[in-house]
């Protein structure tokens, strides 16, 4: 898997959030899969082992992403109306 642009230190300008919670995915994924020994091919159901790692990833990275910032919004809230 090539290293993006901005792993090579090349300009690329602004990312969004988005972008970045994305690059951290599939950074944890490729951790994930390396640590498991590169297995390819699909699991006993037939998806992807690339699935596996991503959401395993996900789960590890945005799940407590999405929870911070609704514990963000709800204090913002409470700040708000006091």
């Amino acid at each position: 898997m090539p290293l993006p642009a901005y792993e090579r230190g090349e300009h690329v300008g602004f990312i969004s959030r988005d972008q970045h919670l994305e690059y951290g995915i599939r950074t944890r994924a490729y951790q994930l899969w390396e640590a498991a020994g590169r297995p390819e091919g699909n699991d006993a159901m037939g998806r992807p082992l690339a699935e596996h790692f991503w959401l395993k990833a996900e789960a590890e990275i945005a799940k407590p992403v999405e929870q911070s910032a609704r514990n963000v919004a709800r204090h913002a809230k409470v700040s708000l109306s006091t």
